[in-house]
């Protein structure tokens, strides 16, 4: 649940004393948007997002964001923000950028969480074969920005289903990625990822969850093949992002999961974002 207090254009705002209906983001030309994990305050992947951000500019030829311009003071206004929201433990920043009115206008919201890590969720979910393909050849498709209007066109799907997630598939019937997260498999002793070739979204906790795996000596298969056979000779299945934390996949269609290793990635990926 996003907290009470925000971030409109540098100032902190309270939700329950907003007079207007988000006037100012009604008339745009572009949204961008960003989570980013943070615990104790401190965000680890902060530094790797506004990279992000600025190549994301630059390759559409944008008007550079002002606020991350200076990373700075965006930082100090983000964990002023967390702490303004008692979010001590951990949660995510969603930051929002809107390109319209002759301005950049920044937006952020908190949504807290009571995990002291980066959580591996109790409560696994059932995955359906996305009704929706995803194209792989698209302009931009490794970027968030390109993959919500599939994402939540997915999610609308999904409603009043047994399903929580859906799987989804490119053009060549190949896995890429769940909505909103990356995908992982294990078999055996290997970590198994569709490859960024498939069209796959680049959550920048990829490489993080790749290095984890390494450090349990597990073997890393990026694949661009890995079609709907393969999960069904796979051991455990999982998924990852910023917003939502690992997530056990308990079934795709008819097929389960064990949870053997998991826990395992979970450990050393709160490692890395230690160090991170």
């Amino acid at each position: 649940m996003v907290a009470r207090f925000y971030i409109e254009n540098g100032s902190i705002l309270d939700f329950e004393k907003r007079d207007t209906q988000l006037k100012p983001f009604l008339k745009n030309e572009f949204v961008l948007s960003e989570k980013v994990w943070f615990k104790h305050g401190i965000l680890p992947l902060f530094d790797k997002h506004i990279a992000l951000l600025k190549e994301i500019t630059a390759e559409l030829k944008l008007p550079t964001i002002p606020s991350v311009e200076n990373k700075n003071e965006f930082l100090r206004i983000s964990k002023r923000l967390v702490n303004k929201n008692k979010a001590f433990k951990s949660g995510f920043l969603e930051y929002t950028f809107i390109w319209g009115n002759d301005k950049v206008n920044t937006f952020i919201t908190c949504t807290p969480q009571q995990f002291q890590e980066f959580p591996l969720l109790e409560e696994g979910v059932f995955c359906a074969y996305a009704e929706r393909v995803k194209y792989s050849g698209s302009p931009y498709i490794s970027f968030r920005f390109k993959n919500e209007p599939l994402w939540n066109s997915l999610s609308m799907l999904l409603k009043g289903s047994m399903f929580q997630n859906a799987v989804v598939t490119n053009e060549e019937n190949n896995i890429t990625e769940c909505i909103e997260a990356n995908i992982y498999f294990i078999k055996g002793n290997t970590l198994h990822t569709p490859s960024l070739s498939t069209g796959c979204y680049n959550n920048l906790l990829r490489g993080l969850i790749i290095e984890a795996a390494l450090q349990l000596n597990l073997e890393i298969d990026e694949n661009a093949r890995l079609g709907k056979e393969f999960i069904l000779e796979a051991d455990e299945a999982f998924l990852a992002s910023e917003g939502s934390g690992m997530q056990k996949i308990v079934g795709i269609d008819k097929k389960r999961f064990l949870h053997n290793k998991v826990k395992q990635l979970n450990e050393e990926l709160n490692k890395l974002l230690e160090t991170s």
